[in-house]
């Protein structure tokens, strides 16, 4: 431990991409923080409570990164939590986590980004992009599932979490080529859900940069 011996003894729940990273692009933010997000903006309650953004961590860990964002701790004083590989690297506000879950925030990231309309620096883009560890170009629908646009969060109808989901319209049963993209949206949605990488021939992140400007 460092110096939290409570925290460090147990399990948290722990934001991936912290509540601080989209709380502040939303106006809730600007008028009160997160007190005010959570009392007045149903998008950000649910991105906060996104069971896809919440992973078990140490509560000493948890504690220390804050929203700082990611990256390499080189610095020869960046803090190592034992055998735990994690590093937190204070002065530079830099959290390097284990390098076997490091393309899983990578895919996290990417995911709150596109169902909450979340805007990314490039800098952290890059990183991700060098992060990722997709095996192969194809998805599990079983794991994918769907996500409403986020134009459509804050009225959709409450629902059962544990019933399997697609409202975005978008079919994966036929896997398409470029071409064939009707969208942005539908681009996105085969590029994120189902793992059609063949539409994102630069690795960028962004399918058919044609139509998704």
């Amino acid at each position: 431990m460092r110096k939290q011996p409570k925290r460090a003894a147990r399990i948290e729940w722990e934001h991936v991409m912290p509540a601080y990273d989209f709380g502040r692009q939303r106006q809730c933010w600007q008028d009160g923080g997160r007190r005010s997000c959570r009392a007045n903006d149903p998008v950000f309650r649910q991105g906060e409570a996104n069971l896809q953004n919440l992973v078990p961590s140490v509560g000493e860990v948890n504690g220390d990164r804050s929203n700082m964002r990611y990256g390499m701790a080189v610095r020869a004083d960046a803090y190592q939590y034992g055998q735990c590989q994690a590093k937190v690297d204070f002065p530079e506000r830099t959290f390097q986590p284990p390098a076997n879950v490091r393309g899983d925030i990578a895919r996290i990231y990417w995911y709150m980004r596109d169902t909450y309309g979340i805007q990314i620096s490039r800098q952290q883009q890059q990183l991700f992009q060098a992060w990722r560890r997709a095996i192969q170009d194809s998805g599990n629908r079983y794991v994918d599932g769907g996500s409403s646009p986020i134009t459509e969060i804050a009225n959709a109808p409450r629902r059962d979490p544990f019933k399997p989901q697609n409202d975005s319209g978008f079919n994966c049963s036929t896997r398409k080529i470029y071409g064939q993209m009707r969208s942005c949206a539908e681009a996105r949605y085969h590029l994120t859900q189902y793992g059609n990488g063949r539409l994102d021939g630069d690795n960028n992140g962004t399918p058919c940069e044609a139509i998704c400007h």
